[in-house]
Parts: C-alpha cells; sequence; structure tokens
C-alpha cells in the first residue's frame, strides 16, 4: 500500500530505503505546503554522509560544540547509544588529519577547530 503511494513524480510518499525497513515520508511538495521547507528537511532527516560538514560549520559559526550539542545538531537523540555514536564522529574528526581539536577532560570536553582549519578560514574571511 505504501509503496503504491509512493511512486516517484506522482505519489504523496517518498520512501527511504530499499528493504522492509525503509521509511516513507510525505513528498517533497506536499510537505512543503502543509508543514514548510525546514519541517520537511526535519522530517526527513539529515544523511550521515553530510555530518562532517554540518558540525564543521557549526563550529565555525559558534567555536565550539560538545558531545550533546552534536547529538541535537544531528538529530540523533540523547539515548546512551546515541551518546556513543556522537563521541565516535567527534573522535574521528578530531584526529591527526581531522578537522577538530579536543580542548578539556571529560566531563567538559570541548570540540573546536584545528588550528590549520582556522587560519585558512581566517585568510578565507579576509578576503
Amino acid at each position: 500500500m505504501l509503496d503504491q503511494l509512493s511512486v516517484p513524480g506522482k505519489g504523496i510518499l517518498e520512501r527511504r530505503g530499499r528493504t522492509q525497513a525503509a521509511t516513507f515520508h510525505l513528498a517533497k511538495g506536499i510537505a512543503k505546503d502543509l508543514l514548510g521547507r525546514a519541517a520537511y528537511t526535519r522530517t526527513k532527516g539529515i544523511a550521515p554522509a553530510r555530518f562532517a560538514e554540518i558540525v564543521r560549520e557549526y563550529v565555525q559559526d559558534h567555536g565550539s560544540i560538545t558531545n550533546r550539542e552534536c547529538r541535537e545538531l544531528l538529530g540523533l537523540g540523547d539515548s546512551p547509544s546515541a551518546q556513543v555514536e556522537a563521541s565516535r564522529y567527534l573522535k574521528k574528526w578530531s584526529a591527526s588529519s581531522g578537522f577538530l581539536k579536543v580542548e578539556g577532560t571529560p566531563p567538559r570536553v570541548k570540540y573546536r577547530l584545528s588550528t590549520i582549519l582556522s587560519n585558512v578560514l581566517s585568510k578565507l574571511r579576509g578576503r
């Protein structure tokens, strides 16, 4: 039934995933009319491939990010498994080749842009 409502170009739903565990969302045009553009984006969710880009932009704008802020920003939730997932992302992005650096000690850890990236961004803004 849901598959019939998600026919590309004509359906009122969009299918996300190909397995039986696929999720369905209102089609873009319908959701935009009913809920607004921001609500459509929030309900559809953020693709994990964009997580690093979103976090980098957040840290550029706000100076730092915590695990809690990361979970909220990426819509991961507040469960223990979400805390671990956010920690793994932040650890990966703060490795030697990453774009973040760690400041502080648990439980007051913050992540800021690495010095190299900060310098590059400052020069670009100065142009």
